[in-house]
């Protein structure tokens, strides 16, 4: 064992010193090549090539690798008008994030778009719990009939909010956790996925356990 201890530190301090140093470079060099190469390029690609640019701004988007992205519909960016890293869309599957995702405008805790610009047939999105000071301020910006869908709350409606389909103003109530019936110009909307930001609503989970996990009956 000391035999082998004093080779050892000749080849450090020896002739071949450089020589050791240089191979282990070599070995530290080859393993961060091959992990840029297998991990960090392929996310890399899979980020650029999920990008949707509208009103000259970029939004890259979480999509999964499960799907065909050469092969996407044509109007899907539709689907990510407020996509960002932060809050994506879920499409194609629902969650509260993919009804926010495609509408025009955007009223919750960390947007509050300016509504006075809502043009007629536009989609405001307000976080549910968030209903309260949308009506009693920014509503009354508004000047056009729109659609409203309210979700990403545990919170119901339209619950004392009810008076306000009466309102011209809405054209269509579209609301997870509907806590009243036979209203018109109201409909339910399912709270669906958790949001991809949340662990539970990673979109590469879900695909596979889709693929691999799913019932013959199902």
């Amino acid at each position: 064992m000391a035999i082998s201890m004093v080779k050892f530190n000749n080849i450090l301090t020896g002739k071949y010193y450089v020589l050791f140093y240089v191979i282990v470079l070599l070995c530290i060099v080859y393993i961060l090549l091959q992990f840029y190469r297998t991990t960090l390029l392929p996310k890399f690609k899979t980020l650029l090539s999920n990008r949707v640019t509208k009103n000259n701004t970029t939004y890259y988007y979480y999509h999964s690798s499960s799907y065909n992205t050469t092969n996407l519909e044509p109007n899907v960016s539709l689907y990510y008008h407020h996509a960002t890293s932060d809050r994506n869309s879920s499409y194609p599957f629902i969650s509260g994030d993919t009804f926010r995702a495609f509408s025009d405008y955007v009223y919750d805790e960390t947007r509050n778009d300016n509504l006075s610009a809502v043009k007629y047939g536009d989609i405001v999105f307000v976080k549910t719990d968030m209903l309260p000071s949308f009506f009693n301020s920014s509503f009354n910006s508004i000047q056009e009939p729109f659609v409203l869908i309210s979700h990403n709350s545990d919170y119901s409606a339209p619950g004392r909010y009810v008076k306000y389909l009466r309102n011209p103003k809405i054209l269509h109530w579209y609301v997870s956790n509907l806590n009243q019936t036979n209203l018109q110009k109201i409909s339910p909307i399912p709270i669906g996925l958790a949001n991809t930001r949340w662990p539970q609503g990673n979109l590469d989970h879900i695909t596979f356990a889709f693929k691999n996990h799913r019932k013959p009956w199902s």
